[in-house]
């Protein structure tokens, strides 16, 4: 899937049910075309998201959880869900265009293109709950298929005939080793999320941690049991697996969210500016993680760059929760003038 300001996401899941680079260059050519063609900047606000928030946030501030409001309340505003445009058919259309074009040019095989076209379709018989998640942002259609297989009878059905063209490479059948291997370390990190789901945070943490155990060093299983711990109360724990976390993966934006806000939750400032900034660095434009920067400069004496946080906050939405919130701040600081009566 395609996000604001051209990044493309392909997931582990349909990576790992890809089954040569020709079918990767059709999945990312039709990504490409959506952004070329700026279907995304279309339909999506001005916004921003990590993969994974959303599962993980999705039990939502329940009362028993109110001391994570903020937090929660972030992590649902970054949620997948919330990003993911609803293509048209027309806009669909246009991008399978595009990315046979595109894959062409690069030189891979458009029976690539075919064969992706065609795994979809079975996994919408055989794994629903899959291809639903998928095409929440893709909603597939048989005359789209039709319309993809008849440009590659037709328009690049003497580009298919070439020699030469790439199909099957050393290096992806690495990275699909590699995936298989993986899986069950994977497998347990979903139950985990799962687990969270329902707050079950103690069978979440045992999920997590059998995950880590088999793959020590992925930064998503460290970030994720942080996360559940830091739910359950232990921060402490959660502070060492969200440090671990942010160590093998600096620029991965989860823990460093976390921390952030948990450094901010326990008024230690310094610590929360470096790694709330870090997250804004990496996710921008989120206002409640900049007003917690701006608090943070507040608390910290810097009432200059507080002012500056403040301003955008409330200028970016007057209206919202934070956006008054911000206002208050700058009412109190002198930089806004009360309304007359």
């Amino acid at each position: 899937f395609a996000l604001p300001g051209g990044k493309i996401c392909i997931t582990r899941g349909m990576l790992g049910r890809l089954t040569n680079e020709a079918q990767l260059a059709a999945v990312l050519g039709h990504e490409i075309g959506h952004v070329t063609a700026r279907h995304t900047a279309k339909a999506m606000t001005r916004q921003m998201v990590f993969g994974g928030l959303v599962a993980l946030g999705a039990y939502a501030a329940s009362s028993k959880y109110q001391q994570y409001g903020d937090l929660i309340m972030v992590t649902s505003g970054l949620g997948l869900n919330a990003f993911l445009a609803k293509y048209s058919r027309d806009q669909e259309s246009q991008s399978d265009e595009l990315g046979l074009n595109y894959m062409t040019k690069a030189g891979y095989n458009p029976q690539g293109a075919v064969e992706m076209f065609q795994l979809l379709q079975s996994l919408q018989k055989n794994d629903p709950s899959f291809i639903e998640a998928m095409f929440m942002s893709h909603p597939q259609s048989k005359e789209r298929v039709a319309h993809a297989k008849a440009l590659i009878a037709t328009e690049y059905a003497l580009v298919s005939k070439q020699k030469g063209l790439t199909y099957e490479t050393s290096e992806f059948k690495t990275v699909a080793a590699k995936l298989k291997t993986d899986g069950k370390s994977y497998e347990e990190h979903e139950k985990g999320i799962a687990a969270v789901g329902k707050s079950l945070w103690n069978e979440a943490a045992t999920h997590f941690k059998k995950a880590i155990d088999s793959k020590p060093n992925e930064a998503l299983f460290h970030a994720d049991l942080g996360y559940a711990l830091l739910l359950k109360g232990d921060q402490a724990e959660s502070q060492t697996h969200l440090q671990k976390a942010v160590e093998l993966y600096p620029e991965f934006f989860k823990p460093n969210y976390y921390l952030g806000y948990l450094s901010y939750k326990q008024h230690n400032y310094g610590t929360a500016l470096s790694y709330l900034k870090n997250a804004d660095k990496l996710v921008g434009g989120n206002p409640e993680i900049r007003l917690m920067i701006g608090e943070s400069y507040e608390q910290s004496g810097d009432v200059r760059s507080a002012v500056e946080y403040y301003t955008d906050v409330y200028q970016t939405d007057p209206q919202s929760k934070v956006g008054q919130i911000a206002a208050k701040h700058l009412l109190r600081l002198g930089v806004l003038k009360p309304k007359p009566q």
